[in-house]
């Protein structure tokens, strides 16, 4: 996503006139498999038209290198980020984390989290965010 850019109109993301096909963004792609369920829906539905399973795996694929572009550079490597035993993910980020992440403060991170904005887990006594949930959330700021 452009950053400070309103989202760019639905016609977009449809390319051809005869045969037209839609163009999904990664951080799309990930959102509708992981929240939308389309990731449960092609495991039950596997093999019931080849077209359908190839176009999932390739929203998968899309999903896959938005993750790795987005949540690795969400989060430092800095060893007071490293979540203890207790986390929901070694991968998982703190509020102090994440708020250095999104540009915001950690203040802004728990209220977001309190207002259920952006989704988190209580463990080991602090909040966790999954990177993903992270950029999604940069993603709706920046729109």
């Amino acid at each position: 996503m452009r950053a400070n850019a309103p989202p760019r109109p639905a016609e977009y993301h449809v390319l051809g006139f005869d045969a037209p096909v839609v163009v999904v963004p990664g951080r799309v792609a990930a959102w509708l498999l992981s929240r939308a369920g389309l990731a449960d829906y092609h495991r039950a539905h596997r093999g019931d038209d080849p077209e359908v399973d190839q176009v999932l795996v390739a929203l998968k694929l899309a999903a896959i290198a938005w993750r790795e572009r987005a949540t690795g550079a969400a989060h430092g490597t800095r060893e007071a980020d490293t979540p203890p035993q207790g986390a929901p993910s070694p991968t998982w980020l703190n509020t102090t984390t994440a708020a250095r992440a999104l540009g915001i403060t950690s203040r802004a991170v728990v209220k977001a989290i309190a207002v259920g904005r952006l989704p988190a887990q209580w463990s080991a006594g602090r909040w966790w965010l999954d990177p993903e949930d992270v950029e999604h959330y940069r993603a709706r700021r920046e729109a």
